[in-house]
């Protein structure tokens, strides 16, 4: 685990903010590359790179905390420029949420103690910070004070498709929080309209809040391949050549679908007093951007769209509801409604070896 860590956790930490940082954000392509992914870029209305807008996020929170962020190497040097106070915990291997939140989970037990844990995406955008910190510190108080897994939901106020959902059930004994009756996948246009109309649905976040006891004893009842990778991790702490072998042995899946949905202790904690976005493409930047262009550009007679020049001059005419994107070596004009698809073209690329664009 030695091998993994770079910089050292407070022993005193009285909670652990834990970043996943380490995603590759294909679908803001051409700004976002191998060598910077989106979590780096000035996506925020403030000028801040999103992973900076998370960092700022926390700081307010009551109570002394550690900042854990969970990365790959060839990010490493990216989070200490973004959030320099940051121990950074690295994956040897892409292997999504699962296996990165609970080898923080271990990390954090070992090196600090059972302190409930804060973990949180690298790509969202908050609007009302204080009711956001507010709802963190009144979840960290949940967690601390019972063996459970927490989420946050954003009560939904479309019907949106890109985003999974949460059923709520009872009301627990505890302000604000809820017994989750179950997770669902992204669904189909008429079924979102059915959860917006329902009431008792909410967009599953990814926000996720427990102390690491709890999430390691559910991965062990829910993926004992990964729990039992996790321990041979733990017996190699400062062989990372050994580390990465079995870490590339575990196999991708995600915290909601390996955990979450089948772990009866788990509760969430509705978001309703302030914005969201987990700017999953150009269509929710250009939703979330204070103006119609970035950098250096002019638009004239355009409706629903957005420019982002970064090295040209670059002019829009007539445009409705497009989203123009420019860099040194690539350009994208892409209808705001089809910007998931810009993946896609990140998958062609790869295909016909154009490595010098990804």
């Amino acid at each position: 685990m030695d091998a993994l860590l770079h910089g050292t956790l407070p022993p005193d930490a009285e909670f652990c903010t834990v970043i996943m940082a380490g995603g590759s954000g294909t679908r803001f392509w051409p700004m976002s590359r191998r060598a910077v992914p989106k979590q780096y870029l000035a996506l925020s209305p403030s000028g801040r790179s999103l992973l900076q807008e998370t960092v700022e996020r926390v700081r307010s929170l009551p109570g002394k905390g550690a900042l854990l962020v969970v990365t790959n190497a060839s990010q490493l040097e990216l989070v200490k420029e973004h959030a320099p106070e940051a121990v950074v915990l690295i994956e040897p291997e892409a292997k999504n949420t699962a296996p990165a939140l609970a080898l923080a989970a271990a990390a954090v037990l070992e090196k600090v103690g059972d302190i409930p844990l804060l973990c949180l995406p690298a790509d969202h955008l908050i609007g009302n910070i204080p009711a956001i910190t507010e709802l963190y510190s009144q979840a960290l108080r949940f967690v601390t004070e019972g063996d459970v897994l927490a989420t946050i939901g954003i009560r939904p106020t479309a019907p949106e498709t890109g985003y999974g959902y949460i059923r709520c059930g009872a009301e627990l004994p505890f302000a604000g929080a809820f017994e989750v009756h179950a997770f669902f996948e992204k669904p189909s246009f008429e079924k979102a309209l059915g959860y917006l109309a329902d009431g008792r649905y909410l967009w599953n976040s990814g926000m996720f809040l427990w102390r690491p006891s709890v999430l390691l004893n559910e991965v062990q009842k829910s993926l004992p391949d990964l729990a039992q990778a996790i321990e041979q991790i733990k017996f190699n702490p400062n062989n990372y050549e050994e580390i990465a072998k079995i870490f590339g042995q575990i196999r991708s899946i995600s915290i909601d679908f390996g955990v979450m949905e089948s772990a009866a202790n788990v509760a969430v904690f509705q978001g309703s007093s302030f914005t969201w976005s987990d700017v999953g493409s150009w269509h929710s930047w250009a939703e979330n951007t204070t103006q119609e262009v970035t950098g250096d550009g002019y638009m004239t007679g355009c409706k629903d769209s957005a420019v982002w020049a970064s090295s040209r001059f670059v002019a829009a005419v007539g445009l409705e509801g497009v989203v123009v994107v420019e860099t040194a070596d690539a350009v994208l004009v892409c209808k705001r409604e089809r910007s998931q698809e810009v993946k896609t073209v990140v998958d062609h690329l790869v295909a016909t070896g154009r490595k010098e664009l990804l």
